[in-house]
């Protein structure tokens, strides 16, 4: 039983895995040309750690102490915890470098070992140990099953890297795995005594049983009777014994008259139940689960006490097993995209700091299809400063975007329960009017596109359209006349759904160079929401950006402007809000009430016990057998030998049984 509990509760304390880092060559060039990156596989079961165990999580690096390394200085290290299809857990970052050596050290360390250094057994490396973790315990609704692991810098040079996760042992895991002997001793002795103390208890209550008490006295009437028989069948030559055996016969005989009439009136009752048998009845006999009659039963105020407490503790767990039944969870599973003919829906709001008139919003995609082929966006002259009231709730909705945004993940369950679809209202209308004029332009609306990749900008001029493709008419503009500051109010794919975060929104993009190009790559990702009610299908978009100045003189080429490139994912999430199965439910709900009833009782029987050895009251008990036992040897027996007419043997039999 300890070794079973030792292996279940204390465990593995050590973990390993290599990592073989990957990266992009150059080509025909030297190095590196991309950070290395590595996929770790912990396990391919359900989980690899234990539930609520503090893990430390480290990756050693083998570096050789090269002038690269030397020279490289910090790089960071970072790593992706991953559970089953390939969902984001957590994230970790953390800081690193080669352990310093002045040169006065390294050459002196160098002369000491280089025997070593000729034949081989050393080297000139080291080893450093990045701590991505301190204390990491696993999510038992989303364990851990791979890591992916990048070192943010091109120039490192390395031998070799191994993931590493240690047990942070504390409290009685520490005791069992630092000291296994005596914890073994202290525990395989405690069962021991619970065990004895248990079989002690059933002892005691069976000996002060009422039908153990019965028993002993059968046996002490039986014991007497044969005496008594056996000092009659010696008395029949006894002359001076007949006056009491003539007073003991007459006493008898009225004893035998009874007897005859209780036997006669239970072969009535045994007949008339002979026949009213039937198939019911020969159920009855193989009923596994005897009834105690009520006066039986004793009751007592310790028992009163623990069922007033195992009835609160019983229902205070049902009901935390109802909510944990009603609390759903939300399954994440990634599949390939096979809607190919779907369309993908696309909404705007973006205010440019430029007048309508000399601005241009289209689309290009990879079918060469334009914007008048999707449809137009509404242009609207407007401010571009915002008044007082707007500016409050615009850096309300980038602070709560911003917020969405970097804890997502410690709050997407909450998300995707809600039924919220926006997380803030529109932005009100302003409360005071400028007297200058119009110097920002609102583009907004919504176009249905080809579900293929794209291009949506915004750029100086107006757009012709050309057999391949279109261009935008900035002849009469000068470079003075470009600002491209914008605000992103909208920006987002497909229908809106709870639990769906667009990181655009609430951005605020200020230009200070007039030639600014702004680039957004985008991919979009199609997620598909199945909740018990609704399915949603809508889209979600990861984005990177990217602003530089157009220089044509400095070799930085291209047009002014803002560009929105979005890519679609090969891959559709499918989002399923699901719930415990409800016989589940029951055998943990049954399984509870059971073991707070049968541990209640346990409990009883050992205070009753400690309770009756502390005030004596089982040498009372035994006083009292002793007085009954001294009432009985007085009790005369009843002379079976000298019955006449001896009793039939089946009533004697039906009695007997």
């Amino acid at each position: 039983m300890y070794v079973a509990f030792y292996y279940s509760y204390v465990p593995e304390i050590y973990h390993e895995r290599p990592v073989y880092l990957q990266f992009k060559s150059c080509g025909a060039s030297k190095g590196v040309c991309s950070f290395p990156s590595a996929h770790v596989l912990l396990t391919k079961r359900q989980q690899l750690l234990m539930f609520g165990q503090p893990y430390k999580i480290h990756l050693d690096l083998e570096m050789p102490e090269s002038p690269t390394n030397r020279e490289l200085g910090m790089f960071m290290v970072c790593a992706d915890f991953r559970g089953k299809y390939g969902k984001l857990i957590t994230h970790s970052c953390r800081s690193a470098m080669l352990h310093y050596k002045s040169s006065l050290l390294h050459t002196i360390n160098t002369l000491l070992f280089t025997p070593f250094f000729l034949f081989g057994t050393s080297e000139e490396k080291q080893h450093v140990t990045v701590e991505l973790f301190t204390e990491f315990q696993e999510d038992e609704n989303q364990p851990v099953t791979d890591v992916y692991i990048e070192i943010q810098s091109r120039f490192i040079e390395l031998y070799s890297a191994k993931f590493l996760i240690h047990a942070h042992f504390s409290g009685i895991r520490y005791i069992m795995f630092q000291w296994p002997v005596v914890s073994a001793a202290i525990g395989i002795t405690s069962n021991l005594f619970f065990i004895a103390v248990l079989c002690v208890a059933s002892w005691y209550q069976l000996i002060n049983s009422e039908e153990y008490n019965n028993y002993k006295l059968s046996k002490i009437r039986a014991v007497e009777l044969s005496e008594k028989n056996m000092n009659l069948q010696k008395g029949d030559t006894d002359d001076s014994s007949s006056i009491e055996d003539s007073s003991f016969l007459e006493e008898f005989t009225d004893k035998k008259r009874q007897i005859r009439a209780i036997i006669i009136n239970m072969e009535n009752k045994v007949s008339f139940l002979r026949q009213r048998r039937s198939k019911l009845d020969k159920v009855k006999e193989l009923d596994a689960f005897p009834k105690i009659p009520e006066k039986f039963v004793q009751t007592s105020p310790v028992g009163g006490t623990l069922s007033v407490f195992s009835f609160a503790i019983i229902f205070w767990l049902i009901y935390s097993e109802i909510q944990y039944y009603m609390d759903s969870k939300f399954i994440f599973k990634f599949s390939p995209d096979t809607d190919f003919d779907e369309k993908l829906k696309i909404n705007v709001d973006i205010t440019v700091a430029m007048p309508c008139g000399t601005l241009g919003a289209d689309i290009l995609d990879s079918t060469n299809q334009n914007t008048y082929k999707f449809g137009t966006l509404k242009e609207e002259d407007t401010w571009f400063d915002l008044s007082p009231n707007q500016r409050k709730y615009f850096d309300s909705m980038r602070y709560i975007n911003s917020y969405l945004r970097e804890e997502f993940h410690a709050i997407q369950e909450l998300l995707w329960k809600s039924s919220q679809i926006s997380y803030y209202e529109e932005m009100p209308k302003r409360n005071d009017k400028p007297d200058s004029p119009y110097d920002a332009c609102r583009i907004h609306g919504s176009l249905i596109l080809n579900k293929v990749a794209g291009n949506f900008h915004i750029t100086a001029g107006k757009s012709l359209a050309l057999p391949r493709g279109h261009i935008h008419i900035s002849a009469f503009m000068t470079e003075r006349d470009y600002n491209f500051t914008h605000r992103i109010n909208r920006l987002n794919f497909g229908d809106p759904s709870p639990g769906v975060i667009h990181p655009l929104e609430g951005d605020e993009k200020v230009s200070n160079d007039n030639m600014m190009l702004f680039q957004y790559f985008i991919e979009v990702v199609p997620t598909r929401v199945k909740t018990f009610l609704t399915t949603t299908n809508t889209y979600q978009y990861s984005v990177k950006e990217l602003g530089r100045t157009i220089d044509h003189h400095k070799g930085s080429h291209g047009m002014p402007g803002i560009f929105f490139k979005y890519d679609m994912s090969a891959l559709k999430v499918t989002v399923r809000q699901e719930r415990d199965n409800f016989l589940t439910f029951l055998a943990r709900l049954c399984a509870t009430v059971g073991g707070i009833y049968v541990c209640s009782g346990f409990v009883n029987n050992l205070i009753q016990l400690l309770a009756d050895a502390l005030f004596c009251r089982w040498t009372m008990k035994l006083y009292e057998k002793g007085n009954i036992h001294s009432n009985l040897v007085e009790i005369k027996p009843v002379p079976i030998s000298i019955m006449t007419n001896p009793i039939p043997d089946s009533p004697v039999k039906l009695v007997q049984q």
